[in-house]
């Protein structure tokens, strides 16, 4: 059986999710309190997949790296990013909060476009491109457990901010809309911070997906 567990870490209370079975684990986003969990349940890290290249979801990510063998799954905007990071949308801000982007390996790292699979085992996880709050990000869904995972894209009763170089609203809400065009309103929405959510309840209650 497919477990979903959060892990809330890293500077600003970013959720990284893991997904595991028979010990054999998916991550999605990084935080630094990942690797205790690994070591202290004996996990066989397979991969990890970045919603976005924004630092504090691959916080620690880099020297994670060298001590651990896994996939690294990245759209093709992140990959560019990260292969010219002082042109990346956070050049704005302090060099020591790019140190993680800078120092990614990239050998073998998987670059991966709408609609693509990754698996887990027998598990599938299908990648949809939702640009808005940058113009890297990615959504994964997980049908056969109702559940996507939205990064900053969507949170519960909110959005991702679009004011970094990136961003764009209105490109945001139409990644919203393909992605409720797509799933039903049972599905469960995980975000990149704070509690899950349910596409039932982000089309009642938040505000800027009102019409």
């Amino acid at each position: 059986m497919l477990n979903i567990s959060t892990i809330t870490g890293g500077s600003i209370g970013t959720n990284s999710y893991l997904l595991e079975e028979n010990k054999k684990v998916l991550l999605i986003d990084f935080v630094p309190q990942v690797e205790k969990i690994i070591e202290d349940n004996n996990l066989d890290l397979e991969s990890i997949v970045l919603s976005h290249t924004h630092f504090d979801h691959l916080e620690g990510l880099s020297n994670f790296q060298k001590k651990y063998s896994f996939k690294l799954y990245l759209s093709n905007n992140s990959y560019n990013f990260i292969k010219n990071p002082d042109k990346i949308m956070l050049s704005i801000f302090p060099p020591v909060m790019l140190t993680d982007i800078r120092n990614l390996n990239l050998d073998g790292v998987k670059v991966c476009k709408e609609n693509e699979i990754i698996r887990l085992n027998d598990h599938k996880i299908k990648v949809i491109e939702s640009p808005g709050h940058s113009t890297d990000c990615l959504m994964l869904i997980l049908d056969e457990m109702k559940s996507v995972f939205t990064g900053d894209t969507i949170f519960k009763g909110s959005v991702g901010r679009t004011d970094f170089p990136g961003g764009n609203f209105d490109e945001m809400i139409n990644s919203i809309n393909k992605l409720f065009n797509i799933i039903d309103d049972d599905y469960i929405l995980y975000p990149g911070h704070g509690p899950k959510t349910t596409v039932d309840f982000e089309k009642k209650y938040n505000p800027f997906l009102k019409k």
